[in-house]
């Protein structure tokens, strides 16, 4: 699971840190912390809302994670070419000589202690992006949890990486086109390295949401039968008759469960197919619809990332949505959703640990709503999330902009 992340020179964001961090970790080990002391860190929950003015960063946060997780599968050409169409330029802040940071810090099972996985990218000559540095290291506990140590390493004049059972290896810089940990984790048949790719690589950003309405979800018959059934969605949503054509033969039984419930949320549950091939649901149908059955898949990814998922819905369905957005992460313990709202009608679904309130203004921050004042003890009242946005106590102290215009997306 993610616990949080930092970012810095990533689009519009010069330094964010958002739920818990490395720094924050290795502060709280200098002050002395327990054990206990450190599971009581802020840091993200299983279902995480980020809020905040246009332009306060909730999609370059969506984004960077969404580019780290195309890192563990390609080169960092094709990644950064398919996270934004102007490529690396699109994604280093304008006007930075500072490489791209991107560090996760990751609960993985099995282990009592955070790991911390960190890598740069800076732009060469002719400002193609290349491989400045990167980390991986399992995080000191409490005194009693033992101490950390550094899996894998890479600088400008090259590194080491530890396989499982075997002694420190040295590493060539290389061309500096892929990152290390892919092909580390590849050869490791176990240990840090693996369980960490096999965690990022899975991760899913929910990308039929970023486009005009309806854009490339509508599919003809004969293309989705010549593909053939597919197991999982794509990141698109392109291939939902693939996936319906994989249940129907593969599991019938599951898939009539899953219609059931699809259609116990949404009418055109039962008639999900047809309507489909036909084209006679409205995009925000087709949309909504997509988000159920990603939320149905028996064999969840470990996190989704999901921008603004309300978008079109009429308020019902919105509040049918957080309520399936609650079912899954009851379903699904180890797995995690990070996603962005404007809608109070949405937030109304989340505590106020689950919600992070980003704001620009002196600096980039990321607070969370149980830290804002009587943000948590309204909240204890029974005053909902929505009502307190309304009020005006998801505002970042420092930063509060009410009375000014808002800044454009």
């Amino acid at each position: 699971m993610l616990l949080g992340l930092c970012l810095r020179n990533y689009q519009s964001l010069e330094h964010l840190e958002l739920g818990l961090t490395r720094a924050v970790w290795e502060r709280a080990l200098a002050a002395g912390a327990s054990a206990a002391e450190l599971d009581s860190l802020s840091r993200l929950q299983e279902l995480t809302v980020l809020i905040g003015r246009n332009a306060s960063g909730k999609s370059s946060v969506l984004g960077s994670l969404g580019l780290l997780s195309a890192l563990m599968r390609h080169d960092l050409p094709y990644a950064t070419n398919a996270c934004d169409p102007d490529g690396f330029a699109g994604l280093l802040r304008h006007g930075s000589r500072e490489p791209l940071e991107i560090e996760v810090l990751l609960s993985l099972p099995g282990l009592s202690r955070p790991v911390c996985y960190r890598i740069a990218i800076r732009a060469d000559a002719e400002g193609r992006p290349r491989l400045a540095s990167e980390n991986l290291a399992l995080l000191p506990g409490a005194r009693t949890d033992g101490s950390g140590r550094t899996v894998l390493e890479m600088g400008e004049d090259g590194g080491f990486c530890e396989l499982s059972g075997e002694a420190r290896q040295s590493l060539d810089a290389g061309d500096r086109k892929r990152a290390l940990l892919p092909l580390v984790g590849r050869l490791t048949g176990e240990g840090l390295p693996r369980a960490v790719l096999a965690e990022l690589s899975s991760w899913y950003f929910c990308r039929f949401l970023e486009d005009a309405p309806g854009a490339g979800m509508r599919l003809d018959a004969s293309r989705h039968e010549r593909q053939g059934p597919h197991h999982r969605l794509n990141e698109t949503a392109s291939n939902i008759p693939n996936v319906i054509a994989w249940y129907e033969r593969r599991s019938p039984a599951l898939w009539r469960k899953i219609q059931e419930r699809i259609a116990a949320v949404h009418p055109a549950g039962r008639r999900l197919r047809e309507d489909w091939l036909k084209g006679s649901l409205s995009a925000a149908e087709e949309r909504f619809l997509a988000l159920l059955l990603l939320l149905e898949d028996p064999d969840p990814r470990p996190l989704l990332l999901i921008e603004n998922p309300d978008s079109g819905l009429y308020h019902d369905s919105v509040t049918s949505l957080g309520d399936e957005l609650r079912r899954y992460g009851l379903r699904h313990e180890q797995s995690q959703i990070i996603m962005s709202t404007h809608n109070p009608v949405l937030l109304e679904s989340f505590a106020p640990r689950e919600v992070w309130v980003l704001s620009r203004g002196a600096g980039d921050r990321a607070l969370q709503a149980s830290a804002l004042p009587l943000v948590a003890e309204l909240y204890e009242e029974g005053i909902g999330m929505a009502a307190i946005w309304y009020a005006g106590h998801l505002e970042d102290p420092a930063t509060d902009t009410r009375g000014e215009p808002d800044a454009t997306s």
